[in-house]
């Protein structure tokens, strides 16, 4: 790596794998909303106080065998994600680690998403199955049916 005088990260290859990586980790603590390159790109020029990287930079960077970026936009980056500049150089151990728990990370919100999404259909059926039978009530049965749903309701309350 060279010092921040602007040269390329010269001696390893910038991993775009991990920043599209930390790009998914972080949309997990955003309700699942990914932040754009634009996003980043203006909050890091934001920190800087002057324009460091554009979206464009960014979107190049995502993509395997993108430019090398300079050791000044590595800096920038690996702050903006809250991760060590080795982070981004494949093969060592921060690298690893941080790559494991990012995944990790991944895995337990799609463990997590799959659980609500079973939950939710489970409660659509069961509502579904309901209205069916309400749909062969008559005017009557359908004011006790009604009835019947508000006093359990009021039984659940807490």
């Amino acid at each position: 790596m060279t010092q921040p005088d602007g040269a390329a990260v010269d001696d390893w290859a910038f991993s775009a794998r991990m920043l599209n990586l930390l790009f998914e980790a972080a949309a997990v603590a955003r309700n699942g909303v990914e932040y754009t390159n634009s996003e980043v790109a203006t909050a890091i020029n934001q920190r800087a106080g002057r324009r460091v990287i554009s979206d464009e930079t960014i979107r190049k960077l995502r993509n395997p065998g993108g430019p090398q970026p300079s050791f000044d936009k590595v800096a920038h980056i690996a702050a903006f994600f809250q991760v060590p500049l080795d982070a981004f150089k494949e093969g060592t151990d921060t690298h690893e680690a941080i790559a494991a728990e990012a995944n990790k990370l991944l895995e337990a919100h799609q463990k997590h998403t799959e659980k609500v999404n079973r939950q939710v259909a489970e409660e659509a059926e069961g509502v579904q199955m309901l209205a069916r039978s309400a749909r062969r009530l008559d005017s009557r049965g359908l004011k006790l049916a009604m009835e019947f749903i508000s006093s359990l309701q009021k039984m659940q309350k807490p």
